[in-house]
């Protein structure tokens, strides 16, 4: 385990790297590629998780990242948020990964086609970061698309509406499922670019 120390501590578990390994290997052909994969796994997820703890520090609390075997968690504690600051904060993850995708893009046509772990790199940023921010938008938890349909019905509703999220993260995630089996979708975001 690797931990980083800072005003927002970051821990990487040895999963992590596994994690990032397996992305690279749907992508790359040659060991240089994985290795730009997997930096670029590493980015991508380090980038989401700090527009939480960016978010969660400007509120006044205390943040600490780790990368683990399924993505990222921040921790956040401190003085108890509103439900507007909760919200903000879990939607600020997937659109800082929304900003460096769009970063990446708008980057590439500058790129010689001569530098090819270049354009490897920007493409890979494109691919994870689109895929995932989308991906972590649906409503179903434990991503943030669930945790913003929960902040949102539960301030609307109260238990109701927070028991009503629950509800539907199970069914749409189901639904997911079924789905992806019946097409036979089962490397969701695999692409070459």
């Amino acid at each position: 385990m690797l931990r980083i120390p800072g005003k927002i501590p970051v821990t990487i578990q040895p999963f992590f790297i596994v994690l990032a390994a397996l992305v690279g290997t749907f992508y790359s052909e040659k060991p240089a590629e994985l290795i730009v994969w997997m930096i670029a796994v590493f980015i991508s997820v380090l980038c989401h998780e700090f527009g939480h703890a960016l978010t969660a520090c400007a509120f006044g609390q205390k943040a600490a990242i780790e990368l683990t075997m399924f993505g990222g968690l921040t921790r956040h504690y401190g003085k108890r948020l509103r439900p507007w600051q909760d919200f903000l904060l879990t939607l600020n993850g997937p659109m800082s990964g929304l900003m460096l995708f769009a970063l990446a893009y708008h980057l590439t046509p500058f790129i010689s086609p001569s530098n090819s772990l270049l354009n490897e790199f920007l493409g890979a940023l494109v691919v994870i970061n689109l895929f995932w921010s989308v991906f972590n938008f649906f409503p179903v938890l434990p991503l943030d698309g669930g945790y913003l349909l929960s902040i949102a019905l539960e301030g609307a509703f109260g238990v109701k509406g927070y028991k009503f999220s629950i509800f539907f993260s199970m069914l749409l995630a189901g639904l997911l499922s079924v789905a992806f089996l019946t097409l036979n979708f089962f490397k969701i975001g695999r692409a070459h670019v």
